[in-house]
């Protein structure tokens, strides 16, 4: 079965002497490994694309469970994320979230627009990286089922906020009033304001908001200790990137 497509190389690896393995983000099937035969030749026309970071319209030969490139063309390789080690690092990141969270033989176009959408303003600097990298985690985790419930009180019920705070329960993924008391993360009301902002927003204002510096710091945290406590495992690219000392 041949399948033209969009997509986002998330992974490469070399594999035998002139081929690359790639894990590729596509709308139609969510997230798949293919070859890129012969893609490490200096000629070979595969060899823009078969690259992290790329974006662009593969032609893909599928044989049972096994994905074969027979052409591929670059739509966007992302050329000035590569310019600086924290904004590639946090990228390489974003591709790792998306390997591990974006279900096989699915529909996953909103996750491919939002790795997209992310990737070109994280190389435009439309937004700072401690916007970006809270609202991509929290909004990544929403669309595989993920997703905190911020409407509510846990306890009263209530909609409105009693207290100038809420306590956020991470393995549960929802919160109580202050003046319900139980524990919990402490957090500010705009705190909470722009998650539930990064959880519902359509996808080109996801990253309008903003937030005080401790605030914004208190975001970061929660939502990079919400994600380790939902999908408990060791996030490689994560450590890289705050080993970088790039975190605000």
């Amino acid at each position: 079965m041949h399948l033209d497509t969009k997509g986002l190389v998330l992974r490469a690896r070399d594999a035998a002497e002139n081929d690359r393995a790639l894990t590729i983000l596509t709308p139609e099937f969510g997230v798949v490994s293919a070859f890129a035969n012969g893609a490490k030749r200096l000629k070979s026309s595969q060899l823009a694309a078969a690259q992290v970071l790329c974006y662009g319209e593969f032609s893909l030969f599928r044989r049972r469970d096994t994905y074969t490139v027979d052409s591929a063309q670059p739509i966007s390789v992302f050329f000035g994320l590569r310019n600086d080690i924290g904004s590639l690092a946090l990228a390489q990141y974003f591709c790792e979230l998306a390997a591990v969270l974006v279900p096989a033989e699915t529909e996953a176009s909103e996750f491919l627009e939002l790795l997209v959408f992310s990737l070109s303003c994280l190389e435009k600097k439309r937004r700072p990286p401690e916007i970006l990298k809270p609202a991509v985690e929290l909004r990544i985790l929403s669309l595989a089922g993920y997703a905190p419930d911020l409407t509510r009180c846990r306890v009263c019920g209530g909609d409105e906020i009693r207290g100038d705070f809420v306590r956020l329960h991470l393995l549960d993924g929802n919160f109580s009033c202050a003046a319900c008391g139980g524990s919990g993360e402490q957090i500010g009301l705009g705190v909470l304001s722009a998650m539930r902002h990064i959880c519902a927003s359509p996808l080109r204002r996801l990253f309008s908001f903003t937030l005080p510096v401790p605030s914004l710091a208190v975001l970061t945290a929660v939502c990079e200790e919400y994600l380790r406590v939902q999908v408990p495992q060791r996030w490689d690219t994560l450590e890289f990137y705050k080993s970088l000392d790039v975190e605000p």
